[in-house]
């Protein structure tokens, strides 16, 4: 998703999550999983990062939190972009 929104802009920096708010588990994922991308692109490149975390809390506060944490690694993340970084386990949609 975060790659395929700076493809389809002009923007050059994009963050996807998707995920299981809860409160119930969805097909063995337990509630509260959340998988961010973080996706840039740089004079280098385009670098694509991913990772999988798990908050707990209403359905709301998972929402808040992720969103939080989604916004709170954008800086290491472009730090990362900028050195030329790429997150081998992320899909890139070029």
């Amino acid at each position: 998703m975060a790659s395929g929104a700076l493809r389809d802009s002009t923007a050059n920096v994009a963050v996807a999550t998707t995920g299981i708010l809860g409160p119930e588990d969805v097909d063995g994922i337990p509630a509260g999983t959340i998988c961010f991308a973080w996706a840039f692109q740089t004079r280098q490149g385009r670098s694509v990062f991913s990772q999988q975390s798990r908050f707990f809390g209403t359905r709301s506060e998972v929402q808040l939190l992720a969103a939080e944490h989604a916004l709170k690694l954008l800086p290491h993340f472009h730090q990362r972009a900028l050195a030329g970084a790429q997150d081998p386990g992320a899909l890139d949609e070029r």
